[in-house]
């Protein structure tokens, strides 16, 4: 098979093979990785648990309703009179009769039955049937006013649901700094794997032309081996480059939800575009937009607020209720089996008077307010300069990038007058061969200038909070 036809089977399969693959920009891996990351739908998770959590608190300002019903079997009934009553020296009178009354003989036996009777109807008449008790009973708490810890307790949920809110952007910052590391890596590990392929092909062209001049006698086979020991390295170099490309690819996929072996051609037309303009760094906006700077802010609100709750744990409490209670047997109407029931309306106030924990623990919220904001003045200290270093950066990965082009440019006139030379006999093949090694190193060179800027980029704005 010729040269000819094969290219022509490569051509004819080359869009078999591309149909097969997955084109991805940076926009597209981003998007699949926020939809497909499990920390992401956490996060959603615990922002609707802080929303119910708010709200709940919110409708702690209004009137709580309850029902509560109960029923008890009790064994025995209550007796308001002992079945049994002891008379002293003149006997003992029962439920059931007169027992025992000795200094009565027949003269009083008429009168013994009689007090007999009636004790025996009262004792009967004063027991009260206990043994099935229904109670029911529905009410309604209202606060009236408890020391502000409605309030402060509402602002606390709020505050921890804006919290969440930051905590979920900053895990969405760190997933997409880290899926744009993955990406310009395997764009860098991409772009290196074709210079080694280049580089290869340069030394086996000039393999085959250095042992056609060992074959005319105007080289040496010492040159051979030179060339073939550089073109073993090349070989080397492309295999790893090669694997490398494969592993970089893998650890993008897991990031943005594919299969590891998922074959994926990533879009690498931004890489020479990467210049950013030299303007100056806002301060005062990169320090609110940083999500450290946000968190900082809530806690120092929730600490504020831990102040206000531990101050009125010693306020005053007034809280009113209104029931409405029914019960069988009834208490209204003399214990009678039936279900009967009474409204009662009611308010009552705590007064705090000696609580030493309660003013112990609100000196330690403040102090744990103030520990936060020092906290918040360290932060702020430390974005400023994050900020204004990684700006220094960009512009100084600006000028390798600019700096790295030239040197190609360089690099390619001196392969250029190096090919003429080894060509017309005034060079050695050892000298093309260092010209082509100067031509790799500074094309390599500037695809580590080009990634490096983008990394500067990517670091200038997680910086300056300009990340999403």
């Amino acid at each position: 098979m010729n040269s000819k036809s094969f290219g022509l089977i490569i051509a004819l399969c080359l869009p078999i093979m591309v149909w097969g693959q997955r084109k991805l920009t940076l926009n597209d891996c981003r998007g699949m990785a926020l939809q497909d990351n499990t920390q992401q739908r956490i996060d959603q998770e615990n922002a609707e648990a802080a929303k119910y959590v708010r709200q709940g608190a919110f409708a702690r300002f209004f009137p709580q309703f309850s029902a509560n019903g109960a029923y008890m079997y009790n064994t025995e009934n209550a007796h308001l009179i002992p079945k049994t009553l002891d008379l002293g020296s003149l006997g003992t009178i029962s439920g059931s009769g007169l027992g025992n009354w000795e200094p009565i003989t027949t003269i009083g036996q008429g009168i013994n039955e009689g007090i007999g009777s009636i004790y025996q109807d009262l004792y009967r008449r004063l027991t009260l049937d206990f043994q099935h008790v229904f109670v029911a009973q529905v009410g309604v708490v209202q606060p009236i006013y408890v020391g502000g810890k409605l309030i402060q307790f509402y602002r606390l949920t709020k505050y921890a649901e804006q919290l969440q809110k930051v905590k979920a952007g900053k895990n969405r910052g760190d997933l997409i700094v880290g899926v744009e590391e993955a990406y310009w890596r395997v764009i860098s590990v991409n772009e290196k794997r074709k210079l080694a392929e280049q580089y290869y092909n340069l030394l086996n062209t000039l393999l085959t032309d250095v042992e056609s001049a060992v074959a005319e006698g105007v080289a040496t086979k010492a040159d051979v081996l030179k060339v073939r020991v550089k073109l073993n390295e090349a070989e080397t170099s492309r295999s790893k480059a090669t694997d490398g490309l494969k592993l970089s690819k893998m650890a993008l996929c897991q990031l943005i939800g594919l299969p590891l072996e998922e074959d994926i051609v990533l879009d690498d037309s931004g890489l020479d575009n990467v210049v950013l303009e030299n303007d100056s760094v806002d301060i005062d906006q990169a320090v609110a937009r940083r999500e450290e700077m946000q968190m900082l802010e809530a806690a120092h609100k929730m600490a504020r607020v831990g102040v206000h709750l531990a101050g009125s744990m010693l306020q005053p409490n007034i809280i009113a209720s209104a029931n409405y209670i029914a019960t069988n047997p009834n208490l209204i109407d003399g214990f009678k089996n039936d279900m009967r029931g009474f409204f009662s309306v009611g308010v009552v106030v705590n007064v705090p008077i000696a609580h030493a924990g309660d003013i112990l623990n609100y000196k330690a919220a403040k102090h744990k307010a103030k520990t936060i904001e020092l906290k918040m003045q360290e932060a702020r200290e430390k974005i400023e300069l994050q900020a204004t270093q990684s700006k220094h950066k960009v512009v100084e990965a600006n000028l390798d990038l600019i700096r790295a082009n030239n040197n190609i440019k360089h690099a390619d006139e001196n392969l250029r007058y190096a090919k003429e030379g080894y060509e017309e006999g005034v060079i050695t093949a050892t000298e093309l061969m260092a010209a082509q090694t100067a031509w790799m190193s500074a094309r390599s060179q500037k695809i580590d200038a080009a990634i490096a800027l983008r990394m500067a980029e990517l670091t200038y704005k997680q910086h300056t909070g300009q990340l999403q």
